[in-house]
């Protein structure tokens, strides 16, 4: 018996929307609470450790798209629905996660920025030899480590949307074609 019919109504559209805000808030809102719980346990929040969720969403995608086949069995959502639950969640957790990051970076002030940007300068100068031959020239990787002087809250805003919302939809459009039926 599907979870639809347990409740006694028909799956439909409503179950698609409630399924993706349900994903997409749960990812969003546990994003906030991984960067809080980094900030909290004397981590930095803004550095590396923050990406380790950025491979969370792709997995909240693909298991709302899952549970939306079960709601529908014995029938099938078809490819709409299950296209359409997917890239709600991953537009809602790429949202919500980003409003957590400034949040945090406004909470937190200044001084966790300047940290983060001393670690990663820290980090690319370690690198120095393997990311002159990757960048190409000296003159490269003298702009990259520019740019890392500069980073901003909104920078890393900006590349955690794009990266969630990117994974999200390339691990949703193949799970939902499959899970269509």
């Amino acid at each position: 018996m599907s979870e639809a019919e347990k409740v006694g109504e028909m799956p439909g559209a409503g179950w698609t929307l409630r399924l993706g805000l349900r994903f997409g808030v749960g990812m969003g809102v546990a994003y906030g609470l991984w960067l809080w719980g980094l900030h909290l346990t004397g981590n930095n929040a803004f550095g590396p450790k923050r990406m380790v969720f950025w491979f969370v969403v792709p997995l909240a995608v693909v298991a709302s798209q899952w549970l939306l086949r079960r709601v529908f069995r014995p029938g099938a959502p078809g490819v709409g629905r299950a296209l359409a639950v997917g890239g709600l969640t991953a537009v809602l957790a790429a949202g919500i996660g980003t409003a957590c990051l400034l949040g945090l970076a406004r909470g937190t002030g200044e001084a966790a920025q300047a940290l983060n940007r001393r670690e990663l300068l820290e980090i690319a100068e370690s690198q120095r030899e393997l990311m002159v031959k990757q960048a190409g020239s000296e003159a490269a990787y003298q702009a990259h480590l520019e740019r890392l002087k500069h980073l901003t809250a909104d920078d890393l805003a900006r590349n955690d949307f794009s990266k969630m919302l990117l994974l999200g939809l390339l691990f949703g459009l193949p799970a939902g074609v499959f899970l269509r039926e």
